[in-house]
């Protein structure tokens, strides 16, 4: 740096390359620092003659180099970035990145004290264990191993989370809404996907996510798809295949929903006490209580059919105890039917008993008691939807 003194002015003149700076004194023994920005002229005031020097040093250096912004700043901003940099002397990131990170957390815990807030969040992850996305699963697939769970029920587990666990194989802790929104978007069956993953994350309250908070895709909506449906019945040939196929703790939920029309989760609450197999045929009756019915207040009585008392005589149930073996038989029967090769049907058990019985019994009100429903539910869904001869064919179903 150069320095030239005016002797009309009483100035200096300091001069770095082709960029200068003056310092004039003023009767009160201040100095002031001037300098150009293109055309804008800039001034500082200083109480030392050495202060206005090195302040001048410093922005003829960076107007040298093109640094306007660097130029312009006041002091009190090269001192704080000074201290900002001291503080980050010992960690690995810029003054940027720290900045723009601080500025995102703070904007999502508002007024709350940031170190306090993420003091809590460590220590809460401290109680949590570590697992990956692929860890989960692997945890998941043994207890429900551990719980005698079909292997064909684990292996659509595996099946159906492969993929998932190959678009995101972080963290459990770290997973966000974004990156399930964006996985089940991708291609056909979103509600499928969405479902599994909620049953993997669920699996993983109280072991690598909180217990009591909900999870990040509890509140994704499914998919609303309206189609009309028609009401899907199981063939004669069906209905005997599944039943053949049938587990022994499933072959008589199977039965019951055949054969009585019994829905299904009425099954898996009622009590072997509530089947009353009498040697005579016009005592021999299904009892849907008022806990176990779907309309909580309508007790009904089903008798038992020719085909449901052979599997009864066939398999002997027990006098009491829960008929169910789990509480959701939804996925069981589902996985039997993939196992046999047959598209499982929406209420497909329930609609066939009345489909078939309505056609063999040709009286809706009878029908209407034994099921429950209404006489336009009965004639909407029932009548006219087999033949007699289609009907005969069902109610010969035996055991093998």
């Amino acid at each position: 740096m150069t320095t030239t003194k005016s002797e009309d002015s009483g100035s200096i003149q300091i001069s770095i390359g082709a960029v200068s700076a003056r310092i004039f004194s003023d009767k009160d023994g201040w100095f002031t620092l001037a300098w150009y920005v293109g055309m804008e002229r800039k001034r500082k005031r200083f109480s030392t003659m050495s202060a206005a020097r090195e302040e001048g040093r410093r922005i003829l250096m960076n107007l040298s180099r093109g640094r306007l912004d660097a130029a312009s700043a006041p002091m009190t901003d090269i001192e704080q970035i000074a201290a900002a940099k001291k503080i980050l002397a010992n960690l690995d990131v810029t003054m940027e990145t720290a900045a723009y990170q601080y500025a995102q957390a703070k904007g999502l815990v508002g007024d709350r004290d940031l170190v306090e807030y993420i003091r809590a969040h460590v220590k809460r992850e401290d109680n949590l264990k570590p697992w990956t996305i692929p860890e989960a699963l692997d945890q998941l697939l043994d207890e429900k191993g551990k719980l005698n769970r079909p292997i064909d029920y684990l292996s659509e587990i595996r099946k159906m989370l492969k993929p998932f666990v190959e678009f995101y194989s972080g963290p459990v802790i770290t997973l966000t809404r974004d990156d399930v929104e964006r996985y089940i978007s991708r291609g056909s069956n979103r509600n499928g996907k969405l479902e599994k993953i909620k049953l993997l994350l669920n699996f993983c309250r109280g072991k690598a996510l909180p217990r009591n908070e909900s999870t990040v895709a509890d509140d994704i909506p499914k998919e609303v798809i309206f189609k009309p449906r028609e009401t899907e019945i199981f063939t004669p040939a069906e209905a005997k295949k599944i039943l053949d196929a049938a587990r022994p703790d499933e072959v008589l939920c199977i039965a019951l929903g055949l054969f009585a029309g019994v829905r299904t989760e009425e099954i898996a609450r009622m009590d072997w006490k509530d089947i009353r197999l009498s040697r005579r045929q016009d005592e021999s009756v299904v009892e849907i209580t008022k806990v176990v019915a779907k309309k909580r207040l309508h007790r009904r009585l089903i008798p038992i059919l020719p085909p449901l008392r052979a599997y009864l005589q066939k398999f002997k149930p027990p006098t009491s105890g829960k008929i169910s073996p789990v509480k959701t038989l939804s996925d069981r029967f589902e996985y039997l039917a993939k196992r046999v090769g047959i598209e499982w049907k929406h209420n497909g058990l329930r609609h066939s008993f009345g489909s078939y019985r309505l056609a063999a019994l040709q009286n809706i009100h009878q029908l209407k008691e034994e099921m429950g429903n209404s006489e336009a539910m009965i004639r909407q869904h029932y009548q006219k939807t087999v033949t007699r001869a289609e009907a005969t064919k069902f109610w010969a179903i035996r055991p093998g």
